[in-house]
Formats: C-alpha cells, sequence, structure tokens
C-alpha cells in the first residue's frame, strides 16, 4: 500500500501535504485550538487548556514509550526505494505522534464545537494520510497513533470535567 501510494504522488499534492502535516505538531495545535477558544468559547478557556494540556501530556507519554520500545524504523530505512518528502526522519517510526495530536485535537476541538466536528476529524484524516503521502510513516503507525490520540483526548476531557466536579463540590 505505502509503495503504491508513493508511486501515485500528485505534483501539488506533494507541496500540499508538505505543508498540512504540521497541523500535527502539538504547538501548532495548542495555539489554534488556545486561540478559538478565546475567540469563541471564552467561559471554557480554563476548562480547555487543562484538558488540552493533560491529553497531549498523555499523547506525548504513550508515544515516546512506544517510540522507545518498539524502534521500529522509518519506511526509508526498512524499504530504501521509498522516497520521502521533506524532512528526513530517522528515529523511531511507530507510533505517529503527527497523528496522535491531530486525532486528539480533533476531540478536544470537537466536544467545544460539536457543529463541525466532521471538519475536525477529516482534518486529523488528512494529517495522518499526509504522514504516509509524505513516506514517514507506515500504515500502522497513522494508525495506533490515531487512535492514543483519540482516546487520550477523551481520557483528558474525563479527568479534567471531575476535577472539576471535585472542587465545585468543595466550594459548596
Amino acid at each position: 500500500m505505502l509503495h503504491w501510494l508513493i508511486n501515485h504522488r500528485i505534483g501539488w499534492l506533494n507541496y500540499f501535504f508538505i505543508y498540512f502535516t504540521y497541523l500535527g505538531n502539538a504547538g501548532i495545535t495548542l495555539l489554534i485550538f488556545f486561540s478559538f477558544l478565546y475567540f469563541f468559547r471564552k467561559k471554557s478557556f480554563f476548562f480547555g487548556l487543562t484538558s488540552s494540556l493533560t491529553a497531549l501530556i498523555l499523547v506525548e507519554i504513550f508515544v515516546q514509550l512506544g517510540k522507545y520500545f518498539i524502534h521500529r524504523p522509518r519506511p526509508v530505512i526498512s524499504l530504501p526505494d521509498i522516497q520521502v518528502l521533506g524532512p528526513l526522519l530517522k528515529y523511531s517510526s511507530f507510533p505517529s505522534g503527527h497523528s496522535a495530536v491531530a486525532f486528539t485535537g480533533a476531540v478536544l476541538f470537537s466536544y467545544f464545537f460539536p457543529r463541525f466536528a466532521w471538519i475536525f476529524y477529516l482534518l486529523a484524516f488528512l494529517v495522518a494520510f499526509s504522514r504516509l503521502y509524505l513516506g514517514v510513516h507506515f500504515p500502522s503507525d497513522v494508525l495506533v497513533g490515531g487512535t492514543i490520540g483519540y482516546f487520550n483526548g477523551k481520557i483528558g476531557l474525563w479527568l479534567n470535567s471531575k476535577w472539576r466536579e471535585t472542587h465545585e463540590k468543595r466550594a459548596d
């Protein structure tokens, strides 16, 4: 599948995915998320801030543990005929951190802006797909990364809602 995808790249999509993949960067995702909360959901800003930081800390822990213990080489190392678009990454491939962050972002954005959930999940899917298209991950890397991100987004929201409930009860 990866070979087929890479052998059927389309010129203008190359540039699109080289830049689009940056939406899976935690710093960029947080900046966009905090901006949306600040301008459109000010009353929920603190809850969104703590939920997103909790979720992304969990994502980082699980992704780094996966990379540390599994040591899967990047496709360019395992399959030397793969041509990477963008920077050549050499550290472990499994799981995809960009996919994890993208799906964490989709969960968080969807919680605060449910009407647009389909857009956020589509963007997350495109970030995950970009990692394949660029030749920097195997399909299982992005699948597991996306799953880690999805569940840690849910856990981050749940933990912070429990924390908020506890502190509201204490205030009464």
